[in-house]
């Protein structure tokens, strides 16, 4: 169910499962929850839309209200309210925005519409970036953008290390900066320099699998971004890079189980080795004097 405690009160309120007489929500599972100026969107599983009014401190299931009730019984994953007033829901059977002062739905999915297509019919996070447009973590098709000047959606992979992967966090940093969990690690992405940096658990992260809408920023940008071992907090101005490559020795070389030292001209620069068609197993011992993580490869 849904607990909720308010302001200057110490006790929570619970809010169980059951007929809408303003007291119950429409299922157990809650996911999302968005604010509005009249009251509190609440995302469900198998439930639909919920919202709870200020003013009368009361529930309401909209599962009968045009255009909601298309909602009922989907699986709400995350919800949002953009700049221009629409709400953004994302489901398990697909993304979905109404525009609140019409009601006009548009719904984003497999099926719909070619501007509107996705690969994937699973959203699992949905905000508005300061730029205007709508980002979209999927299950398995990385990120959806859509920008509203030209009405359409674009995948986004960052470099391949989105390919593939279940997206359940977005959230913007300083600099450009915007923060990406993922079922696979933390990625980090400059939009305006189109850079990006992947982080995993050896990089100091609670692990590499994160849980779905489990992000967070404070008033001073620190973020939180949580996961199966807890979570992360990042302090944007204290992430440092590594900008120099590693000066490298090749010390030996072996060639299908026979081993010889290569000619090395200097470092980080090695004479041409041509290998005969047999030769189909190479490995190296070297040293270097740089171990970490460096943007700048060899």
């Amino acid at each position: 169910g849904l607990y909720y405690r308010r302001k200057g009160t110490t006790k929570f309120v619970n809010f169980a499962r059951g007929e809408e007489d303003g007291q119950h929500i429409s299922s157990e599972g809650v996911y999302a929850f968005c604010n509005s100026d009249s009251g509190v969107w609440i995302g469900t599983n198998l439930g639909g839309l919920n919202f709870y009014n200020f003013e009368d401190k009361q529930i309401s299931f909209k599962a009968n209200d045009n255009p909601y009730f298309k909602f009922h019984n989907q699986g709400i994953r995350s919800l949002t309210i953009d700049s221009k007033g629409n709400m953004w829901a994302g489901t398990l059977n697909g993304m979905y925005r109404v525009h609140l002062p019409s009601g006009e739905l548009t719904s984003f999915g497999p099926n719909s519409i070619s501007n509107h297509k996705t690969k994937s019919s699973v959203f699992y996070y949905v905000c508005e970036l300061s730029d205007g447009k709508i980002w979209m973590g999927t299950k398995g098709d990385g990120i959806n953008i859509y920008d509203p000047n030209t009405d359409k959606v674009n995948s986004l992979y960052v470099d391949g290390l989105l390919k593939g992967k279940d997206v359940y966090g977005i959230i913007e940093g300083r600099n450009n900066n915007t923060w990406i969990t993922t079922s696979d690690g933390l990625i980090l992405y400059n939009v305006k320099a189109n850079t990006s940096r992947r982080f995993i658990i050896t990089d100091g992260i609670q692990g590499n699998l994160f849980n779905p809408r489990a992000v967070f920023k404070d008033s001073e940008e620190h973020i939180y971004l949580g996961g199966t071992n807890g979570f992360t907090q990042i302090e944007p101005g204290k992430v440092k890079e590594n900008t120099r490559a590693p000066n490298v020795l090749i010390s030996n070389m072996q060639v299908n189980d026979r081993r010889f030292v290569p000619s090395q001209l200097a470092v980080n620069h090695f004479s041409q080795i041509t290998l005969n068609p047999d030769e189909t197993t190479v490995k190296f011992d070297f040293s270097a004097d740089n171990y970490l993580l460096s943007l700048i490869h060899i």
